[in-house]
């Protein structure tokens, strides 16, 4: 009886996710499975910080007359840092920057620093503040706050992050959130989702042969702590994007683990944003189709790489053609956002 009304609760919250993306659900349809896949990654050659490199790689694939299937028509956004577009179907790059001490047009404290204030007025103001120089740089999503926990002094970000206390971390990232999404046309993608406590060979090492950092942990201290400030930033806030991490967490990589992309985050939490893998080479972290599979939407920094590991998931049925329209269709629903200016 118990698992009946289980299946019925899952039944209709799976309805409801699918009527709030019922249009882009339907525009989706007619998208041929490159297209999809290609949608599902960030634009350029999938190298990290590609903007600052000389190499020249394709940064899509081609369809079948030899045309690029996807652009970057972002007025600055940088290649690896923006999303694809496909103009011709009214689709265009939205540009991610960098966090979370601002976009680096001024010097700001850290958020270590930030939340020591315990004022929620002057996290709010710091959050308008940054909004306001995203708007001048044209950035569409903010690459924080960083809301992991300072677990060990020696994490190498613990000065991007905010507080050893979920709860205190939670109010700060929730008052800057505010203070971006309240009065600019811009989002937050709140990072790194999740257990992401230690900085060195977080993703592993191919060259050394090292795996990735494995965060053990019982489920208790997962929910209580390391999982607290996102869920605040879900149902408090109102973000639109996340942003998942390269670490294992009991054994599974973070960002292909089904039941924080998909069960945790969105079935309990109700978060109907886009999920986007952390900026890394797909190779020694979680394959592109099975980060998909698990939940996320945009492969990051992605290019044809992972465009293809995604076709090859497909191909595998590790993922179907329902996973990469969701996927899409979610990417969409948030560009019809910035389409209106609108703000949360």
């Amino acid at each position: 009886m118990h698992e009946k009304k289980k299946e019925e609760t899952d039944g209709l919250k799976e309805q409801e996710r699918y009527d709030l993306l019922r249009d882009e659900m339907e525009q989706v349809k007619n998208f041929s499975i490159e297209q999809l896949a290609a949608l599902c990654v960030g634009y350029g050659p999938g190298i990290p910080f590609a903007a600052f490199s000389k190499q020249e790689q394709p940064e899509t694939i081609l369809d079948g007359q030899g045309n690029p299937l996807t652009k970057n028509d972002h007025p600055v956004g940088a290649k690896g840092y923006v999303s694809p577009a496909m103009p011709e179907k009214g689709i265009h790059s939205i540009f991610y920057k960098d966090g979370p001490a601002g976009v680096g047009t001024g010097a700001w404290p850290t958020a270590m620093l930030i939340s020591c204030a315990f004022n929620k007025e002057l996290w709010e103001a710091f959050g308008n503040a940054v909004g306001a120089e995203c708007e001048k740089k044209a950035v569409d999503v903010w690459l924080a706050p960083a809301v992991n926990l300072h677990r060990n002094p020696l994490c190498g970000r613990n000065f991007e992050y905010f507080s050893e206390d979920p709860y205190l971390t939670g109010i700060c990232a929730v008052q800057i959130t505010k203070g971006v999404q309240e009065n600019h046309p811009v989002r937050v993608c709140p990072k790194h989702f999740a257990v992401n406590e230690q900085e060195t060979y977080r993703r592993g090492s191919a060259k050394k042969r090292y795996d990735a950092v494995d965060s053990i942990l019982t489920e208790r201290a997962l929910r209580e702590l390391y999982l607290k400030p996102f869920e605040m930033l879900v149902r408090d806030a109102g973000v639109s994007f996340i942003m998942t991490s390269f670490n294992k967490i009991n054994g599974v990589l973070a960002a292909g683990n089904r039941d924080l992309c998909t069960h945790i985050l969105r079935e309990e939490w109700n978060f109907d944003g886009v999920v986007v893998t952390d900026w890394g080479d797909m190779d020694i972290v979680a394959d592109g189709g099975d980060a998909v599979a698990a939940g996320n939407d945009i492969v990051m920094p992605g290019g044809p790489p992972v465009i293809r590991q995604i076709l090859q998931a497909y191909q595998e049925r590790r993922i179907t053609r329902k996973d990469l329209e969701r996927s899409v269709a979610r990417l969409l629903h948030v560009l019809k956002l910035f389409e209106k200016g609108e703000r949360i």
